[in-house]
């Protein structure tokens, strides 16, 4: 092997590619993105590649955001907490004052809602003139509120008013938190503290208007019963009067007093009946809860107790599972059953009663019917005795039914005197120091966080329709080709940073077009990209490198043309005789860059015009190559291409020169590339890194393939190394290589001389 040519090998940054489809080996120590398969390098290519998307949605929601936030209007909160315990009972005396009803979840539920209430929201409004306040007007500015409010206005402050009012039983607890909010902080604090003082004295006034009530109805019946009273105390007044009742002993006839005996305890079985009667009415009328061996029954409360725990227990799991979770159905069979044993003792106390009533009414009938035949033994005197006793105790029962009455009429006032509350203020509301919203900060944060998911998104998206090639590793999944070379833009190139920058040897150099960058600016980084391509082409097949290669591509402007130019140049310069045709015969660019005639060309030797011999022009100041124009345009160049002359003019360039390198038509657009490519000995086809489609790729492929092309590879042109997308493989591939170039050690640049005759070219 050429000693020179081993150096090359060994120097050139792309010598990866030695070895068909190795773009994947790495540089110690590294690791490719795309062959470990993680998707998070891929997501953070694909959010570094648009993170100008990213970064101007999140300005503009964050600017958005912020202007909204400091533009409304901030709002106060203040909360007061009470603390709600059972109903007190009747009040009797001092002790009971601080007795307490035990209360539940329902007790406490329903003081929420008695807070929240329209009439007590309506209290509140006109005990604090809320609706002198902008934010409760309900009135146009300069109407006075003098007139009373209209339903529809009323309706107005009850449904601003409960807008901004928050009522919360805190669990676990009997404490009621009541929030407000307001564009004024003393709003917000003046109205929880005054809608809990409302509360607390409408607490008072129903329980004394509750009390009146009775004692009202209690003053009504007490009058009846003390008329009834005086009217039976007059007949027997009258009564003993009339029958001389106080001249007889009772002490002195055993008849009377056995009369009176029997009268008593009559008495005392029809008072026994009617308390039996009065009780077996309320069996009768189901009224069994209001008996007092129900109430007092220490049995039935425990049932009670049972009853309310497993109603608790049952409403939270429903709440929770459903009516059909197993749990659900067996406690509310359990609620059933303890149901059907409450009411089962309830009946068993009833029947008791009924018994006890029939009873009472059997000795009262027996009674009874002894007084009367003691009457009979005792005649008119007992007969005056028993209608004096009757008096009497009629006058007896009705003093006892007043006093009682009495007594409780008293206790009545007593109780409404006594302002005992259930209801306590635990802590009351203070003017808030700092608004609750808008909360700028948390806005701006929560802006920046969506603005960040929603630019990423749409990177994302932008990225999902994007089908254009991009990277080496692309072109072997697409089309299971090697990349034999990746070419930057000169455009990436100029603003690429110290890596980028001219070669020193370069420095002095005028810029021009990358068209002939190899001549125009040798030591440039698009220079060094085509020499990497020139040993990519040559190590491409194991015995010898290919002497025809033609270069073509899929679509017009991708720089197939740029690349026959700059690969001819560069195997020119390695001392080998190299001749580039331009074989476009329809819009031929080659000889413009070389500042050639093309009066005479490719189409004037295939229309049997000139010989060979007057094809190859040498170019100016570029020893050992020369060009063949495409000649005037003909009308069939296809025909032209595949006629039989071609077939010896190929004979006779492979003879006379070491490479010969065709420039030819796109391959989608004209078929003259399938039929250049049965004279080539390899076939390059260019693409536009990020601008060729995928499936102008296959499809070029595909047509290259179906005349069983040769082909060698894929070259990425014009690549903008600037991107996302092939940052990794400008740091990896060219970063060390160009820092060293950049640094003054210029190694590979070499003056390049001619294989001596007899010597193997590479692959020889």
């Amino acid at each position: 092997m050429d000693p020179k040519n081993a150096i090359e090998r060994r120097t050139s940054p792309v010598t990866l590619v030695a070895e068909p489809f190795s773009w994947r080996s790495l540089p110690p120590g590294t690791i490719d993105p795309v062959s470990t398969g993680l998707p998070l390098r891929e997501y953070l290519r694909i959010l570094r590649k648009h993170r100008w998307i990213i970064l101007t949605v999140v300005a503009v929601m964050v600017a958005v955001v912020s202007v909204v936030s400091f533009q409304m209007q901030p709002i106060y909160q203040s909360s007061a907490r009470l603390e709600i315990n059972g109903e007190t009972p009747d009040l009797t005396n001092l002790r009971e004052l601080f007795v307490r009803l035990p209360t539940d979840e329902e007790f406490l539920q329903t003081q929420v809602r008695i807070l929240q209430s329209d009439d007590l929201a309506m209290q509140t409004v006109r005990s604090l003139r809320l609706y002198e306040k902008p934010e409760f007007a309900v009135r146009p500015k300069g109407v006075g509120y003098n007139a009373p409010f209209s339903p529809a206005e009323e309706v107005g402050l009850i449904g601003r008013f409960r807008n901004q009012l928050n009522v919360q039983l805190i669990r676990t607890s009997r404490l009621v938190e009541v929030r407000f909010e307001s564009a004024d902080p003393k709003v917000a604090a003046d109205v929880p503290n005054e809608l809990a003082a409302l509360y607390i004295e409408n607490n008072f006034r129903k329980k004394y208007e509750s009390t009146m009530q009775a004692q009202q109805w209690m003053s009504g019946q007490l009058a009846e019963l003390k008329s009834k009273m005086e009217k039976a105390h007059q007949a027997l007044i009258s009564y003993e009067r009339e029958n001389q009742i106080f001249t007889l002993s009772e002490g002195q006839n055993v008849t009377l007093q056995k009369l009176s005996q029997l009268n008593q305890e009559l008495t005392l079985a029809e008072a026994e009946r009617i308390a039996r009667e009065s009780q077996f009415q309320q069996v009768k009328s189901r009224r069994l809860d209001d008996l007092p061996q129900v109430s007092s029954s220490a049995y039935i409360q425990e049932l009670q107790t049972r009853l309310q725990k497993l109603n608790d227990e049952y409403a939270e799991v429903r709440t929770t599972f459903g009516p059909k979770y197993p749990k659900v159905q067996r406690l509310e069979a359990q609620v059933q059953e303890a149901k059907a044993l409450l009411e089962r003792e309830k009946q068993q106390i009833a029947n008791r009663i009924e018994s006890e009533y029939q009873v009472a009414l059997k000795r009262e009938h027996l009674l009874r019917k002894a007084v009367d035949e003691q009457k009979a033994e005792a005649n008119v005197m007992n007969a005056r005795l028993v209608e004096y006793n009757l008096l009497k105790r009629e006058y007896e029962t009705n003093q006892q039914l007043y006093d009682g009455l009495l007594n409780r009429l008293k206790e009545a006032g007593v109780s409404a005197g006594m302002r005992s509350n259930n209801i306590h203020i635990i802590d009351r509301a203070r003017p808030p120091l700092a608004p609750v919203r808008p909360n700028k900060s948390l806005n701006i944060a929560l802006s920046l966080v969506v603005g960040v998911i929603l630019g990423g998104v749409l990177a994302l998206f932008n990225e999902y329709l994007d089908n254009s090639v991009k990277v080496p590793e692309e072109v072997e999944q697409l089309i299971g080709l090697p990349a034999l070379g990746v070419i930057p833009a000169v455009s990436s190139i100029s603003a690429a940073g110290a890596y980028s920058r001219a070669l020193p040897a370069a420095a002095s150099a005028k810029p021009q077009t990358h068209e002939l960058a190899t001549l125009s600016q040798p030591h440039s980084v698009v220079s060094e990209a085509y020499r990497a391509l020139r040993t990519s082409i040559l190590l491409s097949t194991s015995k010898h490198p290919p002497q025809t290669i033609l270069i073509t591509s899929g679509q017009p402007r991708e720089g197939k043309t740029t690349t026959a130019l700059n690969l001819a140049i560069t195997l020119a310069q390695r001392g080998d005789r190299v001749v580039l045709i331009d074989s476009d015969l329809r819009r031929p660019r080659v000889h413009r860059s070389f500042g050639m005639s093309n009066d005479v060309g490719l189409s004037s030797f295939l229309a049997g015009v000139v010989t060979i011999d007057d094809l190859p022009r040498p170019v100016p100041h570029i020893p050992n190559l020369f060009v063949i124009s495409s000649g005037p345009t003909p009308p069939n160049p296809a025909e032209l291409l595949s006629s039989e002359p071609m077939v010896g003019l190929f004979s006779e360039l492979r003879r006379q020169f070491d490479f010969i390198v065709m420039d030819s038509p796109p391959a989608i657009t004209v078929a003259d590339s399938m039929i250049l490519a049965a004279h080539a000995d390899g076939v390059m086809l260019v693409i536009h890194g990020g601008v060729t489609t995928r499936e102008s790729l296959r499809q070029a492929h595909k047509l290259l393939a179906g005349v069983n092309a040769r082909l060698l590879g894929v070259v990425l042109n014009n690549v903008d190394i600037r991107s996302a997308d092939y940052q990794y493989y400008y740091t990896y591939y060219y970063g060390d290589y160009y820092r060293h170039m950049l640094e003054g050690y210029g190694y590979g640049h070499e003056p390049e001389e001619k294989p001596k005759r007899g010597e193997k070219k590479i692959g020889a």
